[in-house]
């Protein structure tokens, strides 16, 4: 008998259901921050100062009032 991934115990000896690793889950937002997230990596390492507010909302595609 194979042991009980304890990630999966829900501590009533009752194991919640797992995702077949064919499945893909989908969260639209989670992924939208990691692109952007992404996007200010790639920029930050591309230069060689600290980056602006101002470089950083056009990495991030923010237009600034005023």
């Amino acid at each position: 008998m194979a042991a009980k991934d304890p990630r999966h115990d829900t501590g009533e000896g009752q194991e919640e259901p797992r995702v077949a690793a064919t499945d893909e889950l989908h969260d639209t937002a989670l992924h939208e921050e990691i692109e952007l997230v992404g996007q200010l990596v790639v920029a930050a390492t591309s230069t060689p100062h600290r980056l602006s507010q101002r470089e950083i909302d056009k990495v991030l595609g923010v237009e600034r009032e005023g």
